[in-house]
Formats: C-alpha cells, sequence, structure tokens
C-alpha cells in the first residue's frame, strides 16, 4: 500500500490536531514552515480551514485531517487511495498518502504556498492581467481534462478554494475523491452550507441530496462559475451591484427560474465569454467538455501570445533604429559601427522610480 503514511513520519510544529485558526485570505509571500498553512475547503463552517503543514521525507506537505473517530476501510477505499497515489499531473495536487490509524487520521498532500485561487482573486493588492486570468483558467482546464480521463473520473467539488497555486504560480486542483472521508454532520440553514452550492450545477442542485453523484457535465459547469469569478473579481455567482440575494436564495433561483450570474459588464473577451455561457448551459449537452475547452484556450493564447509580440515589436522600432531592430527581429546579427565621435546625454528624472513603478512596461 503505496498510499499508507506512518504519523511518526510526518515532523509537524504545533501537532497534528492543532488547527490553525479560519479565514479566507492569507499571505502570498510567506514561506517559512513554521508558521505556513494551506486553506482547504471546509464543507461545514463557514470559512476556510486552514491546514497544517509539516515535512514529511524532507519535503514541505500539506496535513489535512479527517474529523472522524473512526474510518473502515474498505475495498472501495483502498482502490480509491490507490487511484489518488497514481495521480501525476502538473496541474493536479499531488497525493501523497494518508494515515488512517486513530487519533492521528489525516491526508497529506502536496503543499502549494502561493494559497488558493480564491485568496488571490479576494486580495486587491494583486494586480491580474488578462494574459495571467486566461493562464488561470487554462490551468483548470487541463488538471479537469487529466482528471476527467483518470479513474477518477469527475471532482465533485470544484470550487475557487479548492484551486491552489503553488510557488511557481502554477494553478492545481485539489480536494477531489474521498468522499466517505468527509465529515456527515451537515447544517442545512447554515450560510456556509447553501454559499458552496453556489458552484454547484443546477441539475445536482435539484436532486436535493446533500452529497449528489458527481457528474463530468457538472464540473464542467461548476468550471463556468470559477470562470466568472476569475474575470469579474467580485466573488461567486456576482449577479450585480444592487443584488441582495443570500446565497440559498440564489440556489432556489438558479433550481427554479434558471439564474445565472452577470455577464453582460464582463471586459473579456467575447469567445470566452461565449466558452463561459456554454459551460453554465441548462442542458447538460450542450456543455462542452474539458478537452474541448483547451481547443478554445490554446486559440485565445496563441491571439494574446501574437498581440503581445506584436507590441515588443512596436517597442523594439521605437527603441533601437528601424534597420537594427527588423534585424534582431528576423533573428540576424547586427554588424556593430565605429564612430569618430559621439554625444552621450545625462539626464536625471526625479522620482524616477515612482514613475516607473506605476508604468506599464510598455509605457
Amino acid at each position: 500500500m503505496t498510499w499508507k503514511i506512518r504519523f511518526d513520519d510526518i515532523i509537524t510544529h504545533s501537532g497534528i490536531n492543532n488547527r490553525q485558526g479560519f479565514g479566507s485570505r492569507m499571505s502570498l509571500t510567506r514561506t517559512s514552515i513554521s508558521s505556513d498553512t494551506l486553506p482547504l475547503v471546509d464543507t461545514n463552517n463557514s470559512c476556510q480551514i486552514f491546514a497544517r503543514t509539516g515535512l514529511y521525507k524532507g519535503i514541505v506537505v500539506a496535513i489535512k485531517p479527517i474529523d472522524k473517530l473512526r474510518v473502515d476501510i474498505t475495498r472501495s477505499l483502498l482502490i480509491e487511495l490507490k487511484h489518488m497515489k497514481d495521480l501525476q499531473h502538473n496541474h493536479v495536487v499531488r497525493f501523497l498518502g494518508a494515515c488512517l490509524d486513530p487519533p492521528n487520521c489525516c491526508i497529506v498532500t502536496e503543499y502549494c504556498p502561493k494559497g488558493s485561487l480564491q485568496d488571490i482573486l479576494e486580495n486587491d493588492e494583486i494586480k491580474l492581467d488578462w494574459m495571467f486570468r486566461y493562464s488561470l483558467m487554462h490551468d483548470i482546464i487541463k488538471g479537469m481534462a487529466y482528471l476527467h480521463s483518470s479513474e477518477m473520473h469527475c471532482h465533485g467539488n470544484l470550487k475557487s478554494s479548492n484551486c491552489v497555486v503553488d510557488s511557481r504560480f502554477v494553478l492545481k486542483i485539489t480536494d477531489f475523491g474521498l468522499q466517505s472521508l468527509r465529515k456527515c454532520d451537515i447544517d442545512c440553514e447554515s450560510y456556509a452550507f447553501w454559499r458552496k452550492k453556489l458552484w454547484t450545477a443546477p441539475e445536482l442542485l435539484r436532486t436535493k441530496e446533500h452529497y449528489p453523484k458527481p457528474t463530468q457535465k457538472g464540473d464542467v459547469y461548476s468550471f463556468a462559475i470559477i470562470a466568472h469569478e476569475i474575470i469579474l473579481r467580485q466573488g461567486p455567482f456576482y449577479c450585480g451591484p444592487h443584488c441582495d440575494q443570500s446565497p440559498r436564495e440564489i440556489v432556489e433561483s438558479v433550481c427554479d427560474e434558471g439564474l445565472r450570474p452577470l455577464l453582460e459588464d464582463a471586459m473579456a473577451d467575447e469567445e470566452i465569454l461565449a466558452m463561459i455561457r456554454k459551460c453554465w448551459s441548462e442542458d447538460v449537452i450542450d456543455r462542452p467538455d474539458f478537452v474541448s475547452l483547451q481547443s478554445i484556450m490554446r486559440k485565445e493564447r496563441t491571439s494574446d501570445y501574437l498581440e503581445e509580440k506584436r507590441k515588443a515589436e512596436d517597442l523594439l522600432y521605437q527603441l533601437l533604429p528601424k534597420s537594427v531592430a527588423s534585424q534582431l527581429i528576423r533573428g540576424e546579427s547586427v554588424r556593430a559601427e565605429a564612430y569618430d565621435s559621439v554625444t552621450i546625454y545625462f539626464s536625471d528624472i526625479v522620482g524616477f522610480t515612482t514613475l516607473s513603478a506605476a508604468s506599464t512596461p510598455m509605457q
């Protein structure tokens, strides 16, 4: 059982059962393992739980306690644990293993120090240009395409807090599978219970089950809600400045009236907006799969690349003589020229560093 981890092999700092605290926003610059925590979704409370970190075989890992007094190790659970261990993809958080020995039951996964996508989107100090936003969407699509093609088949709980970012700003999918290890007591009247359903597809909401069986088309709908979050940065299911509906009212409107988030004022490319509309279509047949979404994003990324290339060439023509710039763009070497005399102009611009910090590279 390659997934099995001995609790004694994990070096923790304040004990596996000591939770660091609650909240949704975390620092994106912390690197010390003595204070770092990883936000993981809590299915019953109003905020994310910050799981402890520790050292396992010399690497920093995230440790998520299993909040159950006893774990029944069934054949189906063993098979699922093996499938989890077998997953290997750049955009899927690595499942390193689990300790199922009470009272230290926990799940050990790869640690992503930049926090969750939700943390990043909620942090107004982090500026996200459109190329980076599309890159985040593309990372989700690639991770989900792999997950759907694997033995896991579905995620079932895809949301912005379950997309985490590593030290290289690569987005990875987490918190999928192992449904039997999740806490079962549910407060159906709580704010958090209804808020977590904002990413759930309408056909699954209508089953009235607390944990409906995951579907791939349901994951596509969840991706659309996340993509909307990335574009507007107004939180999940933003319906406009005058909308005062509670999460429960929104969920009920999704079921009964086909309500969707506001997309009319979004500044994204029309191709991306059309993709999102398809992904949250009421008819599951109209929703594309993640392989198809990869093709759409590749075209968008190619278009963005060509536009950035054009801007770089324009800048080069502004900085250098046209003949020199043309040679550099073609990849040719430029012969040095010698002059008998030249004039060098020195200028001291007051507040240049402040001016530079407030300007874009193109400016």
